[in-house]
């Protein structure tokens, strides 16, 4: 290998891994509050903490033992030991990212009564300053050090530019009308989709916590590929119920991801100008498991809607637990031990409550 390469790389491996041990030791050296704060004014940049190796050292930082509980245990994967997945801690919530397949496993937030209170102020919109979406998805410090120990790519915010599936290709051509063609890429075109949801983290706790969450939910570790057409209104839809489920029952906790039929056969997106195969497999599904207690006990329900560039009812899509567990390897709510009743029926009482509001264009 020419040895200016290898300096190359030797020095940029060694530049990163210090540039994310430096974010560490000032996540791991500060309180929460000061870490939120600086965020938030602009004096650091956002940046999740590992694990800790106890059995709640998988919780996002600012949770309080109520949020943490409610999930009854960290999901169990059938990648967690590979050495590619790390477990990221951010404020309001934590996901389970591989990096060498360069995609979420899991994402785990709540939506607790402030975060309703906040929501419903409707002072957390765009049209705040205060508020605005980031302009750029950022690279997850913690993921590009692991990426370069492991000598794979790390993706990016460019990286899902100018991006489509290539099952469903963008219409053009001979025998496509200018009206058909815009209307396809409109609908397929890929989007940065975000896994745990920008609305349900600006509307976290306090000004200084919602702005900093906003910010730790634009972490390229927190999306996938998603169609535009299967982003909204289908699977926004979906996240939105999330709230009005919160508000009829005081809090609900929540795991949403990507499903992959086959990992050894995955599609991966293309750029549109070049057909350029890129590193990011497109999902087949995406899922949701949603936990509550109901009249005092607990309940749960899943949802598995298909990646296509469709309109649907996200309630077609609700299924047992048990069957997004079949679908991905993933065992949730482990502490509630197995066989676990709620897991294998849908209770069709989450599918009765009715919207607390319209949408608004902003919430996803």
């Amino acid at each position: 290998m020419d040895f200016e390469l290898v300096t190359r790389r030797t020095a940029g491996l060694f530049a990163v891994l210090s540039f994310a041990a430096a974010l560490c030791k000032v996540n791991a050296q500060t309180s929460t509050a000061e870490y939120v704060q600086k965020v938030a004014d602009g004096e650091i940049r956002a940046a999740g903490v590992p694990e800790k190796p106890t059995k709640n050292g998988w919780w996002a930082r600012g949770w309080t033992v109520t949020d943490g509980r409610g999930f009854y245990g960290k999901p169990k994967t059938t990648t967690e030991n590979n050495g590619s997945t790390i477990v990221i801690r951010y404020t309001r919530f934590s996901t389970e990212y591989d990096i060498e397949f360069h995609s979420p496993v899991w994402g785990a937030y709540t939506i607790n009564k402030t975060t309703l209170t906040n929501e419903a102020s409707g002072e957390r919109t765009a049209n705040n300053e205060e508020f605005k979406r980031p302009g750029q998805f950022f690279q997850e410090p913690l993921v590009l050090a692991q990426s370069l120990k492991l000598d794979v790519p790390a993706a990016s915010h460019g990286t899902y530019t100018s991006t489509y599936d290539p099952r469903f290709p963008i219409l053009k051509g001979g025998g496509v009308s200018a009206s058909e063609a815009k209307e396809s890429k409109a609908d397929r075109s890929i989007q940065r989709g975000h896994m745990v949801p920008n609305n349900a983290m600006k509307n976290q706790g306090t000004i200084e916590q919602g702005q900093t969450a906003q910010i730790e939910s634009f972490s390229v570790a927190n999306i996938v590929p998603q169609m535009a057409k299967s982003n909204a209104p289908t699977w926004s839809g979906l996240e939105d119920a999330c709230f009005d489920w919160a508000h009829e029952l005081g809090q609900v906790w929540l795991f949403v991801g990507p499903v992959y039929r086959d990992r050894a056969e995955v599609t991966y997106i293309r750029k549109t100008k070049d057909d350029e195969e890129q590193i990011l497999p497109s999902p087949d599904e995406l899922f949701y498991v949603v936990i509550g207690k109901r009249n005092g006990k607990t309940s749960a329900v899943g949802f598995v809607l298909p990646h296509e560039p469709i309109v649907q009812d996200f309630r077609r899509g609700a299924v047992p637990v048990d069957e997004i567990e079949r679908k991905t390897g993933i065992n949730f709510m482990p502490d509630l031990g197995e066989p676990n009743p709620i897991e294998t029926t849908v209770d069709q009482t989450w599918l009765l409550t009715k919207p607390r509001r319209e949408r608004r264009s902003d919430d996803n």
